[in-house]
């Protein structure tokens, strides 16, 4: 009967004892971390980039004096936007014409000497050393009025180009033409299209260039609040300006308004650009240490592994990551303060 009471006894405390073991162990367990994850998926991922850009015109021109005299009539006004061939001034008419006109009657006097020339030494009437004096006249007269004719034109100014006048330099009465202090009459500039000068960084340039060249961008212009669209790049830079590490870029843009003013120091957006095969993860997803950059990537056991990874640019939608992911896993993007590697999470959400 004692014995039967010490078996029974013995089962009462080893009982205990493991239910006591339990109840140790499950205290001691910790409870899953909760935490909010992103998904890893491949897409085509593109960016923007932002550069510094001063607008400089198109074209610009300035309108010389070919020829000496005075300032006669003026057909324009300062501010004004002319075409191409448009009247701008005329230069003492009447005496390029009476010169161009004398000109004239000694070439029409040669060329007659000169058909009569050819017949008589045709018929040896006149030597051949006669005929080439008729010649020389003949030649040199043509000459003198197809110079006469040059200065004749040269008597009224026109636009060179499209585009806005400028201050003039003289006004009319003024002797123009005569020294290299007087002959600037005034300059023209064209603004439409405009032009946006920009450099590209080495880093930039090694990434995008080829894509800039492909045309495959969308080249826009921020200025006085306003966006520009449709741009064009119309030059790229041969070398590298080892000065500042950067290639120069000049892209063009319609101006029709006028309203875009050359000299203003603005900002060109280039998008579009591709990023190639990587993705992008939310900025506070990833963490540096002094070893390296990682992410906590979630396993199929709910636990999260270091997982050591390559960065790229951050770009507007996130960190880009080159190397060290693969679609479909799920990185831990909250409660990273708390988190340690090998530790048991509870996804709470997941990020889009």
């Amino acid at each position: 009967m004692i014995k039967k009471s010490l078996v029974a006894i013995s089962f009462l405390f080893l009982g205990y004892n493991g239910l006591i073991a339990e109840e140790t162990k499950v205290a001691t367990e910790a409870p899953a971390l909760p935490v909010q994850t992103f998904k890893i998926v491949k897409e085509n991922n593109t960016t923007s980039k932002t550069y510094p850009t001063i607008l400089k015109a198109y074209e610009q021109v300035d309108v010389i004096a070919r020829v000496s005299g005075t300032l006669k009539e003026k057909y324009f006004k300062e501010g004004d936007l002319v075409k191409k061939g448009t009247l701008l001034y005329k230069i003492e008419p009447d005496l390029y014409q009476a010169n161009f006109n004398m000109k004239k009657a000694n070439f029409t006097k040669a060329k007659k000497d000169y058909e009569r020339a050819k017949s008589l030494v045709a018929s040896k009437s006149i030597s051949p050393q006669s005929f080439d004096d008729y010649t020389y006249q003949y030649d040199s007269t043509k000459a003198a009025l197809d110079e006469a004719q040059i200065n004749l034109n040269y008597t009224k100014v026109t636009a060179p180009i499209d585009g806005i006048i400028g201050i003039k330099n003289h006004d009319i009465g003024d002797l123009v033409g005569t020294n290299e202090d007087n002959s600037l009459l005034l300059t023209i500039t064209n603004t439409d299209p405009i032009h946006a000068e920009f450099s590209l960084p080495k880093d930039d340039m090694n990434n995008f260039l080829s894509q800039i060249k492909s045309k495959n961008i969308k080249i826009s212009l921020i200025a006085n609040g306003t966006t520009y669209e449709n741009g064009q790049i119309d030059y790229i830079a041969p070398t590298i300006d080892t000065n500042t590490d950067t290639l120069l870029l000049r892209a063009k843009f319609d101006n029709p308004n006028h309203e875009l003013i050359a000299g203003n120091f603005t900002k060109i957006v280039i998008s579009n650009l591709s990023l190639g095969d990587v993705f992008i993860v939310p900025e506070n997803a990833v963490l540096k240490t002094a070893q390296a950059t990682i992410v906590y990537v979630i396993d199929e056991n709910n636990i999260a592994k270091v997982r050591p990874v390559t960065t790229g640019d951050l770009v507007k939608n996130g960190m880009v990551i080159k190397d060290g992911l693969k679609p479909n896993e799920q990185i831990v993007t909250s409660n990273l303060a708390k988190l340690r590697p090998d530790t048991k999470v509870q996804i709470i959400s997941e990020e889009k």
